[in-house]
């Protein structure tokens, strides 16, 4: 072999080294994939607490976002706190209100997913700016949201299906004065509607029953 094709070897050789000893010191010096996410979720944390704090509506937005992707059922408290102290604004919304609605949405959309709660006063506060958010925490106050819920069906007048959903609850529960209130309230069509509505529901409960009764028979069937 020649002096210059020992020289061409033996560089081949020393890069294929250096290509080695890079790669192995690569792996044992890069991070452990566990330890970064853990990290990441501990300052996740702290973020979602700070910026739920922050007097920019946008900034809370984002906390509210934040607590809900990674679940953090700790910041509920400072969720709620934030619902109870939101001054409800008529419309039309300045460009501000909106921030703060837009926000708002944000924080209830979390409580909700994460299945927290807030008292029937504060939900039925919330009720004229949002409906949908307030009824639905007012579903799991059981009986003593009817109070409120009376009220939201004597008056709505602009979102039918709120209407219905909040008579189909009463119809349920049959509060004091919620049939003196389907007379006054409704025509004879209206009534048909909530009634109809409230069979649906009931069918749906007992075809699921009967279900769940007939794979109870077989699990019974199976052991035996």
């Amino acid at each position: 072999m020649s002096c210059g094709l020992r020289q061409f070897v033996a560089g081949c050789v020393a890069l294929a080294v250096a290509a080695l000893l890079s790669q192995t010191v690569r792996a044992q010096t890069q991070p452990d994939p566990a330890v970064i996410v853990q990290s990441q979720e501990k300052q996740s944390v702290g973020l979602a607490a700070e910026w739920l704090g922050s007097s920019d509506a946008r900034v809370r937005a984002w906390g509210a976002y934040l607590a809900l992707r990674d679940r953090q059922v700790n910041v509920l408290p400072q969720l709620i706190g934030l619902v109870k102290a939101y001054p409800v604004m008529g419309s039309p919304l300045t460009s501000l209100e909106r921030d703060e609605h837009d926000a708002m949405l944000a924080v209830l959309d979390a409580i909700i997913q994460m299945r927290g709660g807030f008292p029937t006063d504060v939900a039925a506060k919330l009720y004229p700016e949002f409906p949908a958010q307030a009824l639905l925490s007012l579903s799991h106050d059981g009986p003593e949201a009817a109070s409120s819920l009376l009220e939201i069906f004597k008056t709505e007048n602009k979102l039918p299906g709120a209407w219905l959903a909040a008579g189909n609850l009463l119809m349920v529960w049959n509060p004091s004065g919620f049939a003196a209130a389907i007379l006054t309230r409704t025509s004879p069509s209206s009534v048909k509607i909530v009634v109809r509505a409230l069979e649906e529901v009931m069918e749906a409960v007992a075809s699921l029953a009967c279900r769940q009764s007939k794979l109870a028979g077989r699990r019974l069937e199976s052991i035996t």
